[in-house]
């Protein structure tokens, strides 16, 4: 497991952009929208792309994993 996640690297980028699709694809099925404030949507879907590629799921990035 993953202990340093480079935001500037491919791996983290693609994530990123499956992130972003998975994303998309859960406000379609709940007819729900992403925060119209982009600095916050893209944080959280960072924080999102971050917590995949460390622990495997992609938890709020609100939440301490331990």
């Amino acid at each position: 497991m993953m202990q340093f996640v480079d935001m500037s690297s491919d791996e983290f980028l693609n994530e990123f952009e499956k992130t972003k699709k998975f994303a998309d694809k859960v406000c379609d099925r709940f007819g729900w929208v992403l925060n119209p404030n982009h600095d916050v949507t893209e944080g959280v879907l960072m924080g999102l792309a971050r917590h995949k590629l460390l622990y495997g799921k992609r938890w709020c990035p609100c939440y301490m994993v331990i």
